[in-house]
Protein backbone atom coordinates (compact mmCIF):
# COMPACT_ATOMS: atom_id res chain seq x y z
CA UNK A 1 0.00 0.00 0.00
CA UNK A 2 1.51 3.56 -1.02
CA UNK A 3 1.55 5.59 1.83
CA UNK A 4 -0.74 9.00 0.83
CA UNK A 5 0.66 12.70 0.96
CA UNK A 6 -2.15 12.73 3.34
CA UNK A 7 -1.07 10.41 5.71
CA UNK A 8 2.85 11.86 5.68
CA UNK A 9 1.40 15.35 6.60
CA UNK A 10 -0.69 13.48 10.00
CA UNK A 11 2.52 11.83 10.74
CA UNK A 12 4.61 15.22 10.83
CA UNK A 13 1.65 16.11 12.93
CA UNK A 14 1.62 13.54 14.91
CA UNK A 15 3.07 16.34 18.34
CA UNK A 16 0.62 18.81 17.36
CA UNK A 17 -1.93 18.72 19.53
CA UNK A 18 -4.59 21.14 17.11
CA UNK A 19 -3.50 19.99 13.38
CA UNK A 20 -3.44 15.76 14.05
CA UNK A 21 -7.16 15.70 14.98
CA UNK A 22 -8.23 17.02 11.78
CA UNK A 23 -5.30 15.49 9.40
CA UNK A 24 -6.38 12.26 10.42
CA UNK A 25 -10.08 12.53 10.02
CA UNK A 26 -8.71 12.71 6.14
CA UNK A 27 -7.61 9.79 6.11
CA UNK A 28 -8.60 6.80 4.10
CA UNK A 29 -10.91 3.99 6.31
CA UNK A 30 -7.37 1.37 5.33
CA UNK A 31 -4.57 4.39 6.52
CA UNK A 32 -6.31 4.81 9.64
CA UNK A 33 -6.76 1.07 9.98
CA UNK A 34 -2.89 1.28 9.25
CA UNK A 35 -1.27 3.79 11.43
CA UNK A 36 -3.74 2.71 14.58
CA UNK A 37 -1.53 1.21 16.27
CA UNK A 38 0.73 4.67 15.87
CA UNK A 39 -1.75 6.33 17.12
CA UNK A 40 -2.08 4.97 19.88
CA UNK A 41 1.33 4.96 20.83
CA UNK A 42 1.56 8.72 20.21
CA UNK A 43 -1.39 9.35 22.87
CA UNK A 44 0.47 7.55 25.41
CA UNK A 45 4.02 9.70 24.56
CA UNK A 46 1.91 12.43 24.49
CA UNK A 47 0.47 11.94 27.83
CA UNK A 48 3.93 10.96 29.11
CA UNK A 49 5.22 14.21 27.92
CA UNK A 50 2.22 16.55 29.44
CA UNK A 51 2.76 14.91 32.78
CA UNK A 52 6.85 15.28 32.78
CA UNK A 53 6.16 18.62 31.62
CA UNK A 54 3.95 18.89 34.62
CA UNK A 55 6.21 17.44 37.19
CA UNK A 56 9.01 19.80 35.66
CA UNK A 57 6.75 22.70 36.12
CA UNK A 58 6.06 21.90 39.80
CA UNK A 59 9.79 21.51 40.40
CA UNK A 60 11.02 24.79 38.79
CA UNK A 61 8.34 27.05 40.79
CA UNK A 62 9.07 25.04 44.39
CA UNK A 63 13.04 26.26 43.57
CA UNK A 64 11.80 29.69 42.52
CA UNK A 65 10.36 30.22 45.88
CA UNK A 66 13.22 29.86 48.27
CA UNK A 67 14.42 33.12 49.22
CA UNK A 68 18.30 32.36 48.62
CA UNK A 69 19.85 31.86 45.06
CA UNK A 70 20.07 28.66 44.45
CA UNK A 71 21.87 26.45 41.03
CA UNK A 72 21.40 22.94 39.54
CA UNK A 73 24.68 21.91 37.59
CA UNK A 74 25.59 19.19 35.11
CA UNK A 75 28.72 17.04 35.71
CA UNK A 76 31.32 19.07 33.54
CA UNK A 77 29.68 22.25 36.34
CA UNK A 78 27.57 23.72 33.57
CA UNK A 79 24.41 25.63 34.58
CA UNK A 80 21.57 23.37 34.19
CA UNK A 81 19.49 25.76 36.39
CA UNK A 82 19.17 29.01 38.30
CA UNK A 83 16.18 29.81 40.13
CA UNK A 84 14.64 33.78 40.28
CA UNK A 85 16.69 34.48 43.21
CA UNK A 86 19.79 33.75 41.48
CA UNK A 87 19.35 35.49 38.82
CA UNK A 88 18.31 38.74 40.97
CA UNK A 89 20.81 38.33 43.44
CA UNK A 90 23.75 37.00 41.87
CA UNK A 91 23.33 37.33 37.86
CA UNK A 92 23.81 41.17 37.96
CA UNK A 93 24.87 40.89 34.12
CA UNK A 94 22.06 38.88 33.35
CA UNK A 95 24.27 36.79 31.25
CA UNK A 96 22.44 33.48 29.87
CA UNK A 97 24.64 31.05 32.12
CA UNK A 98 22.63 27.78 30.75
CA UNK A 99 25.22 25.58 29.36
CA UNK A 100 28.21 27.78 30.38
CA UNK A 101 30.33 27.03 33.49
CA UNK A 102 31.73 30.13 36.06
CA UNK A 103 35.37 30.81 34.36
CA UNK A 104 32.66 32.05 31.09
CA UNK A 105 31.16 34.58 33.64
CA UNK A 106 31.61 37.94 33.50
CA UNK A 107 31.38 39.08 37.68
CA UNK A 108 33.99 36.95 39.22
CA UNK A 109 37.69 37.32 38.93
CA UNK A 110 39.79 34.83 37.35
CA UNK A 111 40.89 33.17 40.60
CA UNK A 112 37.48 33.26 42.10
CA UNK A 113 36.52 31.27 38.71
CA UNK A 114 39.82 28.89 39.07
CA UNK A 115 38.66 28.37 42.52
CA UNK A 116 34.59 27.99 42.37
CA UNK A 117 35.14 25.49 39.45
CA UNK A 118 37.27 23.24 40.88
CA UNK A 119 35.60 22.77 44.12
CA UNK A 120 32.31 22.32 42.13
CA UNK A 121 34.21 19.48 40.08
CA UNK A 122 35.56 18.06 43.41
CA UNK A 123 31.66 17.86 45.12
CA UNK A 124 30.78 16.26 42.03
CA UNK A 125 33.57 13.98 41.49
CA UNK A 126 32.99 12.87 45.42
CA UNK A 127 29.48 13.14 45.53
CA UNK A 128 30.22 15.54 48.81
CA UNK A 129 29.66 18.82 49.83
CA UNK A 130 31.45 21.86 49.88
CA UNK A 131 31.52 25.00 51.95
CA UNK A 132 33.01 28.12 51.03
CA UNK A 133 32.79 32.25 51.99
CA UNK A 134 33.25 34.22 49.42
CA UNK A 135 33.06 38.36 48.86
CA UNK A 136 30.66 39.20 45.44
CA UNK A 137 30.03 42.96 44.75
CA UNK A 138 26.94 44.72 43.97
CA UNK A 139 25.31 47.88 43.32
CA UNK A 140 29.23 49.14 44.37
CA UNK A 141 28.65 47.31 47.38
CA UNK A 142 30.60 44.40 48.58
CA UNK A 143 28.23 41.53 50.13
CA UNK A 144 29.30 38.52 52.01
CA UNK A 145 28.76 35.19 51.04
CA UNK A 146 28.79 31.25 52.18
CA UNK A 147 27.69 29.37 49.71
CA UNK A 148 27.04 25.31 49.91
CA UNK A 149 28.01 22.74 46.94
CA UNK A 150 26.17 19.67 47.34
CA UNK A 151 27.24 16.94 44.53
CA UNK A 152 25.15 14.06 43.96
CA UNK A 153 24.46 10.98 41.88
CA UNK A 154 20.97 9.72 40.31
CA UNK A 155 20.36 5.78 40.18
CA UNK A 156 21.34 6.23 36.46
CA UNK A 157 24.49 7.55 37.28
CA UNK A 158 24.04 10.82 36.14
CA UNK A 159 25.99 13.13 38.16
CA UNK A 160 25.63 17.23 39.04
CA UNK A 161 25.88 19.46 42.18
CA UNK A 162 22.97 21.76 43.73
CA UNK A 163 24.79 25.41 45.02
CA UNK A 164 23.34 27.42 47.49
CA UNK A 165 24.35 30.87 48.97
CA UNK A 166 23.67 32.08 52.09
CA UNK A 167 24.15 36.18 52.12
CA UNK A 168 26.11 36.86 55.75
CA UNK A 169 26.49 40.23 55.36
CA UNK A 170 23.69 41.60 57.77
CA UNK A 171 25.19 38.89 60.51
CA UNK A 172 28.39 40.39 60.02
CA UNK A 173 26.94 44.27 60.47
CA UNK A 174 24.99 43.42 63.60
CA UNK A 175 27.92 41.51 64.98
CA UNK A 176 29.57 44.78 64.33
CA UNK A 177 27.07 47.55 65.67
CA UNK A 178 27.17 44.95 68.76
CA UNK A 179 30.57 45.01 69.09
CA UNK A 180 31.17 49.25 69.24
CA UNK A 181 28.13 48.86 71.87
CA UNK A 182 30.94 47.02 74.19
CA UNK A 183 33.45 48.83 72.95
CA UNK A 184 33.56 50.94 76.41
CA UNK A 185 32.46 48.08 78.44
CA UNK A 186 35.96 46.35 76.84
CA UNK A 187 38.04 49.32 77.52
CA UNK A 188 36.94 49.47 81.54
CA UNK A 189 37.95 45.87 81.87
CA UNK A 190 40.97 45.66 79.73
CA UNK A 191 43.48 45.60 82.91
CA UNK A 192 41.67 42.70 83.89
CA UNK A 193 41.44 40.68 80.28
CA UNK A 194 45.29 40.84 80.31
CA UNK A 195 45.84 39.08 83.31
CA UNK A 196 42.97 36.48 82.48
CA UNK A 197 42.46 33.80 80.30
CA UNK A 198 39.57 34.08 77.80
CA UNK A 199 38.26 31.69 75.13
CA UNK A 200 39.33 32.81 71.89
CA UNK A 201 36.30 33.06 70.22
CA UNK A 202 33.91 34.51 72.11
CA UNK A 203 36.08 37.02 74.31
CA UNK A 204 33.95 34.96 77.16
CA UNK A 205 36.30 33.84 80.12
CA UNK A 206 37.08 30.15 79.47
CA UNK A 207 36.85 27.47 82.60
CA UNK A 208 39.87 27.16 83.54
CA UNK A 209 39.51 30.38 85.65
CA UNK A 210 36.05 29.79 86.84
CA UNK A 211 37.78 28.34 90.25
CA UNK A 212 39.51 31.24 91.09
CA UNK A 213 36.35 33.77 90.03
CA UNK A 214 33.39 31.35 92.24
CA UNK A 215 35.92 31.15 95.25
CA UNK A 216 36.11 35.04 95.22
CA UNK A 217 32.51 35.16 95.04
CA UNK A 218 32.01 32.45 97.94
CA UNK A 219 34.31 34.27 100.10
CA UNK A 220 32.71 38.00 99.76
CA UNK A 221 28.92 36.24 100.16
CA UNK A 222 30.11 34.65 103.02
CA UNK A 223 31.87 37.57 104.77
CA UNK A 224 29.87 40.28 104.36
CA UNK A 225 26.63 38.59 103.44
CA UNK A 226 26.10 39.77 100.27
CA UNK A 227 23.64 37.67 97.64
CA UNK A 228 24.88 35.98 95.31
CA UNK A 229 23.44 33.82 92.49
CA UNK A 230 24.62 31.64 89.19
CA UNK A 231 22.90 31.49 85.80
CA UNK A 232 23.21 28.36 84.13
CA UNK A 233 22.55 29.05 80.10
CA UNK A 234 22.49 26.79 77.18
CA UNK A 235 21.82 28.04 73.60
CA UNK A 236 18.32 26.10 72.42
CA UNK A 237 19.10 23.85 69.13
CA UNK A 238 22.53 25.17 68.83
CA UNK A 239 23.68 21.55 66.61
CA UNK A 240 20.90 22.41 64.78
CA UNK A 241 22.28 25.64 63.85
CA UNK A 242 25.59 24.26 62.97
CA UNK A 243 24.06 21.43 60.74
CA UNK A 244 22.22 23.59 58.83
CA UNK A 245 24.25 26.71 58.16
CA UNK A 246 27.81 25.40 59.32
CA UNK A 247 30.58 26.51 61.94
CA UNK A 248 31.12 29.38 60.86
CA UNK A 249 27.42 30.85 61.30
CA UNK A 250 27.46 28.85 64.77
CA UNK A 251 30.85 30.85 65.98
CA UNK A 252 29.23 33.78 64.87
CA UNK A 253 26.17 33.17 66.81
CA UNK A 254 28.31 32.32 69.67
CA UNK A 255 30.34 35.68 69.43
CA UNK A 256 27.01 37.79 69.05
CA UNK A 257 25.57 35.75 72.23
CA UNK A 258 28.58 36.81 74.56
CA UNK A 259 27.91 40.09 73.39
CA UNK A 260 24.30 40.37 73.75
CA UNK A 261 25.21 39.07 77.66
CA UNK A 262 28.17 41.43 78.01
CA UNK A 263 25.29 44.70 77.15
CA UNK A 264 22.72 43.96 79.57
CA UNK A 265 25.16 42.37 82.63
CA UNK A 266 27.03 44.78 85.01
CA UNK A 267 30.71 44.93 85.24
CA UNK A 268 31.53 43.33 88.03
CA UNK A 269 29.10 40.03 86.76
CA UNK A 270 31.13 37.34 85.09
CA UNK A 271 30.73 35.11 81.86
CA UNK A 272 32.14 32.09 81.31
CA UNK A 273 32.19 29.51 78.72
CA UNK A 274 31.10 26.65 80.67
CA UNK A 275 31.26 24.13 77.29
CA UNK A 276 30.35 24.02 73.69
CA UNK A 277 27.21 26.65 73.69
CA UNK A 278 26.48 26.36 77.57
CA UNK A 279 27.44 29.40 79.43
CA UNK A 280 27.94 30.26 83.34
CA UNK A 281 26.82 33.96 84.57
CA UNK A 282 28.00 34.69 88.75
CA UNK A 283 26.39 37.30 89.62
CA UNK A 284 27.82 38.89 92.64
CA UNK A 285 26.11 40.94 95.11
CA UNK A 286 22.56 40.65 93.49
CA UNK A 287 19.69 40.67 95.49
CA UNK A 288 18.11 37.04 95.37
CA UNK A 289 14.50 38.96 94.12
CA UNK A 290 16.50 40.41 91.53
CA UNK A 291 18.04 37.40 90.45
CA UNK A 292 15.06 35.95 87.99
CA UNK A 293 14.32 39.52 86.44
CA UNK A 294 17.92 39.40 85.51
CA UNK A 295 17.80 36.12 83.77
CA UNK A 296 14.45 37.03 82.38
CA UNK A 297 15.83 40.04 80.53
CA UNK A 298 18.73 38.44 79.34
CA UNK A 299 15.97 35.62 77.56
CA UNK A 300 14.46 38.13 76.00
CA UNK A 301 17.18 40.13 74.90
CA UNK A 302 18.60 36.82 73.12
CA UNK A 303 14.83 35.90 71.75
CA UNK A 304 14.77 39.54 70.09
CA UNK A 305 18.13 40.11 68.94
CA UNK A 306 19.81 36.41 67.72
CA UNK A 307 18.70 35.19 64.38
CA UNK A 308 19.64 32.62 62.15
CA UNK A 309 20.58 33.27 58.26
CA UNK A 310 16.64 32.49 57.66
CA UNK A 311 15.70 35.13 60.21
CA UNK A 312 14.44 32.64 62.37
CA UNK A 313 15.33 33.89 65.98
CA UNK A 314 17.81 31.25 68.71
CA UNK A 315 16.38 31.34 72.18
CA UNK A 316 18.44 30.37 74.94
CA UNK A 317 17.30 28.01 78.54
CA UNK A 318 18.36 29.66 81.74
CA UNK A 319 18.42 27.40 85.20
CA UNK A 320 19.11 29.96 88.41
CA UNK A 321 21.47 28.78 91.40
CA UNK A 322 21.32 31.03 94.31
CA UNK A 323 23.45 30.64 97.63
CA UNK A 324 22.33 29.29 100.81
CA UNK A 325 24.29 29.39 103.22
CA UNK A 326 26.58 26.14 104.10
CA UNK A 327 26.72 25.25 100.36
CA UNK A 328 29.37 24.01 98.50
CA UNK A 329 30.60 25.28 95.18
CA UNK A 330 29.73 22.11 93.37
CA UNK A 331 26.44 22.09 95.29
CA UNK A 332 25.44 25.36 93.71
CA UNK A 333 26.86 24.24 90.19
CA UNK A 334 24.53 21.68 90.48
CA UNK A 335 21.93 23.37 91.66
CA UNK A 336 21.75 25.45 88.73
CA UNK A 337 22.65 22.57 86.13
CA UNK A 338 19.44 20.94 87.55
CA UNK A 339 17.36 23.65 87.09
CA UNK A 340 18.86 24.34 83.49
CA UNK A 341 17.85 20.84 82.81
CA UNK A 342 14.37 21.91 83.94
CA UNK A 343 14.00 24.90 81.70
CA UNK A 344 15.17 23.04 78.89
CA UNK A 345 12.32 19.77 79.42
CA UNK A 346 9.67 22.20 79.94
CA UNK A 347 9.65 23.16 76.47
CA UNK A 348 13.19 25.43 76.28
CA UNK A 349 13.41 29.29 76.25
CA UNK A 350 12.47 29.14 79.62
CA UNK A 351 14.33 30.76 83.33
CA UNK A 352 13.55 28.09 86.05
CA UNK A 353 12.38 28.37 88.79
CA UNK A 354 10.53 31.31 88.53
CA UNK A 355 11.27 33.61 91.85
Amino acid sequence: MNISDTAIKWLNSLFDAEAEPALWAELSGQEQDLLQSVKQQCTQWQKRFAEQNEALQYYKSAFNALPIPMVIKDKDAKFLYINKEYDAVINTAKVDVIGTDVTELPFFTEQEKEIIQKENLYAIKNKTTVQKDFCFSKDERKRNYVYWLGGFETENKKAGVLCLYYDITMFQKMLYQLSQKVEGLELQNQDMIKQSSLDPLTGAYNRSVMDVFLDKAFSEAKKNGHGFSLLMLDIDHFKQVNDTYGHLIGDQVLQVFVMLLQKTLRGRDVIIRYGGEEFLIILNDAKDEYVYKIAERIRMLVEKNLFAPDHKPITVSIGIGMYQNEETVADLLQKADDNLYKAKSRGRNIVYPEV
